[in-house]
């Protein structure tokens, strides 16, 4: 334990900091705080009872209470009604709610004690059992290297990881130390349970040394994965939100790992990266549009283009589609204004021509819109800011003739398919017209001429933005 303490600079040795140990009270935990104690470190146990299998479950919180007054150790535990949790949370299993409850009770004492590590008790066994049960389900690098010694920069250590069970036991044997063992690890229907009893024999029938051999190949697959995190970090854009263009995947070693980190927050299965992949390297296709689904929210193909967007973000956009925000009235815009939208903010200044003369409309960003004042004050629009919707709205932009039906213009604009229904409009609620598609197209009406006395200009900051808009040709309907 420690040559594998010192090889990773798992602990600081002269930290006065304490060490909180994982306490269940089987051979791993018991050895490890008895391991650390022994080479100096300052170190708080920390126990759960889970309550899930009755008395033995009470059983090992009285022999932990008892091993820490014996070693001079402060004891936090923690007791949780897991049976309970699993009830109020849909889709939540007994083994991951015992992991969360477990998790949050480590890391509140961290915080609390200012702790250098919260140290795990997990061997070399453990994880070779974890590369087996992961290889059983299909693996990357990622999932064939193992659990890894330390993690989170340092917070949860893993001291016994290169340690072989039997010197466990050899240790506390000798330190004539009695430990607890769980009676649900006899039962081969828990995965786990399963590798260990019935798979690892066979194994070692075939190589005493497996456990070994595989620690070997741990540590080459840890290499690797260093090297392929390299050349992931070295070749992928570095803001994870910017759209990454078909033609240079096509060209780069390894799409399918670039696809997987990149995309990670959107988490695809597997089968849905490949088929993405596979719908990437048909050039005929770089116009058209799919979109592939994720447990964390979706990546669309637009233009040649693949742009991924968050669950989170998309209830944003649902939630600031659903927004209606009426504008001040138009005398009150002389003082100015800033309002909020959950689509961005909105700015209005008024101005006189004879004093500041206004720009021209060319000069001027997608998102700015300007009006004759005075047009727009006899007129008396009820102005509001919404979302524009896949409905009959339309809109007779400036420059062309006729009117245009949104949903058409934001097609010919390239704006993102998930983005249309929450790209914001200024409409007059009087007439149903659009006056402004933000970032596309503004009207023909109240525009400005050379006998403009005073004019108006309304700024709109997004703070859900197309992504993909900055990739794009401006678009020709004139603004």
């Amino acid at each position: 334990m420690r040559r594998t303490i010192e090889q990773y600079d798992l602990l600081d040795r002269q930290s006065q900091r304490v060490v909180i140990i994982a306490l269940s009270g089987g051979a791993d935990s018991t050895a490890l705080l008895w391991g650390l104690l022994l080479l100096g470190y300052r170190c708080v146990a920390a126990h759960c009872n889970f309550h899930l299998r009755g008395e033995e479950s009470d059983r090992d919180e009285i022999f932990v209470t008892e091993l820490c007054d014996q070693l001079g150790v402060p004891l936090e535990r923690a007791s949780f009604d897991t049976y309970g949790y699993v009830a109020a949370h849909k889709g939540v299993s007994v083994e991951m709610a015992a992991r969360k409850l477990r998790y949050d009770f480590f890391d509140k004492l961290y915080e609390r004690y200012d702790a250098q590590s919260i140290a795990l008790g997990h061997h070399l066994e453990d994880n070779v059992e974890q590369l087996l049960i992961n290889l059983s389900q299909g693996a990357g690098v990622r999932g064939l290297r193992g659990m890894l010694p330390i993690r989170e920069e340092g917070k949860y250590i893993r001291p016994l990881i290169d340690t072989p069970p039997r010197l466990i036991y050899d240790f506390l044997q000798i330190a004539e130390q009695p430990f607890v063992t769980d009676s649900t690890n006899a039962d081969t229907s828990i995965r786990r349970n399963f590798v260990r009893h019935t798979l690892r024999p066979l194994f070692d029938e075939l190589n005493p040394s497996f456990d070994q051999a595989v620690a070997s190949t741990i540590h080459i697959l840890r290499d690797l994965e260093q090297l392929q995190d390299h050349y992931i970090r070295s070749t992928l854009p570095a803001d994870a939100s910017q759209p990454l263009e078909v033609a240079w995947l096509r060209q780069q070693i390894a799409p399918l790992a670039l696809l997987y980190s990149y995309f990670a927050a959107i988490d695809c299965d597997r089968l849905v990266l490949q088929q993405l992949l596979m719908d990437c390297t048909k050039s005929e296709r770089d116009n058209s549009y799919a979109r592939y689904e994720g447990r964390g929210g979706i990546i669309e193909r637009y233009r040649g283009y693949l742009i991924g967007t968050t669950s989170d973000t998309l209830a944003r956009l649902e939630q600031a589609a659903n927004v209606c925000l009426e504008l001040p009235t138009i005398e009150s815009w002389q003082a100015g204004a800033v309002l909020d939208h959950p689509l961005g903010s909105i700015e209005i200044a008024v101005h006189d021509s004879s004093e500041t003369p206004p720009p021209a409309i060319r000069t001027l960003t997608p998102y700015s819109y300007l009006v004759d004042y005075d047009q727009l004050r006899a007129a008396m629009p009820q102005l509001q800011f919404t979302a524009s919707t896949d409905g009959e709205q339309w809109v007779v932009p400036l420059g062309m003739k006729g009117r245009k039906p949104l949903a058409k213009l934001l097609r010919d604009a390239k704006v993102l398919p998930s983005r249309r229904a929450a790209t914001a409009q200024l409409i007059d609620n009087h007439t149903g017209a659009t006056l402004w598609l933000v970032g596309v197209c503004r009207s023909a009406d109240y525009q400005i001429t050379p006998q403009t006395r005073r004019w108006a200009q309304i700024t709109f900051t997004p703070t859900l933005s197309d992504p993909l808009a900055r990739h794009m040709e401006p678009h020709t309907v004139a603004r």
